[in-house]
């Protein structure tokens, strides 16, 4: 009886093993079940040592399944947990260094290191410190310390969080496009290269796909400014004119796009003015002359303003350069191919 009696209490202790490992078990599946339907549905461009990794542009930050690509940077804050040991959760910053302190395994380095690679990292270090067996450690990102900085001629100027890298034309897209003043040059400054480089915006499909590079976290994105010169006074249509990518641009060609010279023009009294480190200065332009050949055309340099007075004698055309400086800041701006 005592030896029934006892097989009895081994067989319930048996069932209740069973009955709390199911649990675990089944949370294990679903886990990996999960991670692997999270890998085949989501569609990632592999470069060697780059991953491009879609971002959610509603939050500025990568979220979800993206977060194990980023790659830590000092500053970042990290709320890092331990499966079952509420002890060792904490909020800490990435030191300047790239460290962080945890109790138990001391000083990590973690700058450098994508989400999995640290809290594997971490994981390591418990499990041959012997201070936990097979411990699960799960790091999120909430405070991100850096991302691409894009400045110039876009829509929204800001910093922008990518996990690790990304497209080119994607962060411009985020951050609004292009400007109507934007240049065609985009100048990238990497992190860790001295050197910049430098991509040409084009209409030509194929050019655009081969500026579509890919930028990395810490780099700055600068979209240039184009060239524009002003034809101001009394000219038909006052206004300025986009220079990129154009032919050069001469006084009398300037003229004709400004649709020419209003009835009270005084052509011979045309200026041009050009910002020189030293100030204003003043470049006489005798329109009448040369439009009779009798003197020679004046190639224009970007941000010149061509300044056509009225009739009204000598003192008027002086008394009306400051006016063109002013005028040339309120005129709309039209792309130079007309």
């Amino acid at each position: 009886m005592a030896l029934r009696s006892d097989s009895r209490r081994q067989f319930s202790l048996f069932i209740s093993l069973v009955i709390s490992f199911l649990p675990l078990q089944l949370a294990a599946q679903v886990s990996t079940a999960n991670t692997a339907s999270a890998s085949s549905s989501a569609n990632y461009s592999l470069e060697p040592g780059r991953v491009n990794v879609p971002i959610n542009w509603s939050t500025d930050q990568v979220t979800g399944f993206e977060q194990g690509l980023y790659v830590i940077s000092a500053g970042d804050m990290l709320d890092i947990t331990v499966f079952g040991v509420p002890e060792l959760a904490q909020k800490t910053r990435v030191s300047a260094t790239g460290d962080i302190y945890m109790p138990l395994v001391d000083t990590v380095h973690l700058a450098g290191l994508n989400l999995d690679e640290a809290q594997k990292g971490i994981e390591a270090k418990l499990a041959s410190g012997k201070f936990l067996k097979n411990p699960h450690v799960n790091i999120t990102v909430t405070e991100y310390a850096s991302g691409v900085v894009i400045m110039g001629e876009v829509v929204k100027p800001g910093i922008y969080q990518v996990a690790s890298s990304s497209r080119l034309f994607t962060l411009l897209s985020a951050a609004g496009g292009t400007t109507p003043n934007a240049g065609k040059s985009v100048t990238i400054t990497h992190r860790d290269d001295p050197k910049q480089e430098t991509v040409q915006l084009s209409m030509d499909p194929q050019l655009n796909a081969d500026a579509n590079i890919f930028v990395r976290k810490g780099d700055i994105v600068t979209v240039s400014r184009a060239g524009v010169i002003y034809v101001v006074g009394n000219v038909v249509q006052p206004s300025g004119f986009l220079m990129e990518g154009k032919s050069e641009i001469t006084a009398l060609k300037a003229l004709a796009m400004a649709h020419g010279p209003a009835k009270a023009a005084a052509l011979n009294g045309s200026k041009i003015l050009r910002r020189t480190p030293d100030g204003v200065r003043e470049i006489p332009a005798p329109l009448k002359k040369i439009m009779a050949a009798k003197a020679p055309d004046i190639t224009l340099q970007a941000e010149d303003i061509l300044y056509i007075p009225n009739s009204a004698g000598k003192s008027a055309a002086y008394r009306g350069i400051d006016y063109a400086l002013s005028l040339a800041t309120g005129v709309s701006i039209i792309t130079a191919s007309r």
